[in-house]
């Protein structure tokens, strides 16, 4: 439990307001990416992320049999007209996202396109895996896409990128534990 009251206090400080039966702790930003996506995909279906995405997120795909469907991305990482066809030419299951310093382009988000995207999610009933891994060294950050659609968002964060780099202990915020694995 003490990782726990640790991991919430981490969150909370970040702009998430969670509870205990709602965050789970886990080895690594890429492990609890991975707990939300085996959770809420089945094979087949279709998982929205940047243009150019990380390793984790292919691996992760290829093991789950999900497809990747790309989305155009410029200066301030995806662009919400892009995700909008998509919806609109796809049945999305999953945007996975990493608004603050998405590799290898290291984009960050404004609040404003967070919201837009956090918009069409919910217009399209899309649930969101936010990878805020680097958010927290951020000055003056804007907030997370969780606050702008917390009913449908897994926030996947990092204590110990930012303290230890070397040891793995981070958590995920998912909506219920009844959602997950």
């Amino acid at each position: 439990m003490q990782h726990r009251e640790a991991g919430i206090d981490w969150l909370e400080r970040n702009g998430v307001t969670v509870s205990a039966d709602s965050l789970i702790v886990t080895n690594g930003v890429a492990h609890g990416i991975w707990t939300a996506m085996a959770s809420i995909t089945e094979p087949g279906d279709v998982v929205a992320t940047e243009a150019l995405v990380g390793t984790s997120i292919t691996i992760n795909a290829s093991i789950l049999k999900v497809r990747l469907r790309g989305l155009a991305i410029d200066q301030n990482g995806i662009i919400p007209e892009s995700f909008e066809e998509a919806c609109g030419h796809e049945n999305i299951k999953v945007l996975c996202i990493t608004p603050c310093y998405s590799a290898p382009t290291v984009s960050l988000m404004d609040e404003a396109r967070r919201e837009r995207i956090a918009e069409i999610a919910r217009r399209h009933d899309v649930a969101i895996i936010e990878d805020d891994v680097f958010g927290p060294l951020i000055p003056r950050r804007p907030k997370p896409m969780w606050w702008f659609a917390p009913e449908r968002t897994y926030y996947a964060t990092s204590f110990t990128k930012c303290v230890i780099p070397l040891y793995g202990q981070d958590f995920l915020q998912a909506r219920s534990r009844q959602y997950l694995v």
